[in-house]
């Protein structure tokens, strides 16, 4: 009983979390800063977004996911982040549930 859980936990946690950090504005920025060393805290000039981004930036710093200055205004990744990012980035490639991540690194990419 014990083993057949702990299967269907990590046949749970492989397939749902994937799809859950790819629908995740949080998700997208811890990958990111992985993947790039590094974010501006400034991704988004409207001030509509602004306090919901910054919320973004507080949590991951409380989750411990993310190493933020105030000074230069970016962030970069904890060991704890890139543990996930690794773990989780490559099941999220071959299961195809990494679109929205996908979209928002171009984003990224083109606003910077």
């Amino acid at each position: 009983m014990v083993l057949v859980s702990f299967f269907l936990f990590n046949i749970l946690y492989s397939f749902y979390i994937t799809i859950i950090l790819d629908r995740s504005l949080s998700g997208f920025i811890y990958f990111y800063t992985v993947e790039n060393k590094s974010i501006s805290m400034d991704i988004y000039n409207e001030s509509y977004f602004r306090p919901f981004v910054e919320r973004r930036f507080e949590d991951g710093q409380q989750l411990g996911f993310l190493e933020c200055d105030s000074k230069t205004r970016t962030c970069t990744p904890t060991l704890k982040n890139k543990f996930i990012y690794y773990v989780t980035y490559p099941i999220g490639k071959l299961t195809g549930t990494l679109k929205n991540y996908d979209r928002f690194k171009i984003f990224m990419e083109e606003n910077n």
